[in-house]
């Protein structure tokens, strides 16, 4: 049964990579989060640590076959490495080198007014509510995932700190493979409501997500073209 939900965890990296060729930057969480679940439990609900190691080195292989076959492909299309459009090696040089418009860039990616993640989903911010639920109820493991993916992302587009925001667009769509995690997130946070039944809990749940339903209506009503001369005419290689 774990070899199984290994076998589909792998598949479904491998889409979220032919998706979006970023979502490699989070293997390494991924495989954090992994490792941490397989090491909880005691007694019989724990594998041995073979088959512990010997999951992890499965779904380390198989997404390598993933990034490989990607590789090799865009190798033959566009006749150099590349994941997507970008040079892998002139990413990862450029990964592991900070500069002050890198830290620019990742100061601005949570609340810029005009591209902020949590600026365009307010909704989001109550998921750090989460975090002192969990640390409570210590359930460590759903802390990992959120926590690790954030910092890994922006540190991920930071390195195009010319135009981290994404370009003519409403919000940060660069950020949009992440926010199906940080909506996993809430799930605390709905559970904390569940069991108060606090009106005024509920109200203010309520009035956030309001707000994050209104920022969207916003998007859908104003013609991109018409939002997008307005960048331009901000900056002209937005």
């Amino acid at each position: 049964q774990r070899l199984i939900y290994a076998v589909l965890a792998a598949a479904s990296y491998g889409l979220a990579i032919t998706t979006k060729e970023t979502m490699f930057a989070a293997l390494p969480v991924l495989l954090l989060v992994g490792a941490w679940y397989l090491s909880e439990g005691k007694g019989p609900q724990r594998p041995p640590a073979r088959q512990q190691i010997g999951l992890l080195i499965f779904v380390t292989l198989a997404s390598a076959a993933v990034f490989g076959l990607i590789l090799l492909y865009n190798s033959s299309v566009l006749g150099y490495l590349a994941l997507g459009s970008r040079r892998v090696p002139d990413f990862i040089s450029t990964f592991f080198a900070v500069t002050p418009e890198t830290w620019n860039a990742m100061a601005q990616m949570p609340f810029n007014p005009g591209k902020g993640l949590f600026t365009h989903s307010p909704i989001l911010l109550l998921s750090l509510f989460a975090i002192p639920i969990l640390l409570r109820r210590r359930r460590f493991g759903e802390l990992l995932l959120p926590l690790l993916l954030v910092p890994v992302f922006m540190r991920a587009y930071s390195t195009a700190y010319w135009i981290w925001w994404g370009g003519r667009n409403w919000g940060p769509r660069y950020f949009v493979p992440l926010l199906p995690f940080l909506a996993i997130a809430l799930a605390p946070v709905l559970q904390y409501l569940l069991q108060r039944r606090s009106r005024a809990l509920w109200a203010g749940f309520a009035m956030v997500a309001a707000l994050s339903l209104l920022v969207q209506i916003g998007g859908l009503a104003v013609n991109l073209e018409l939002f997008a001369s307005q960048l331009t005419a901000i900056r002209e290689d937005a």
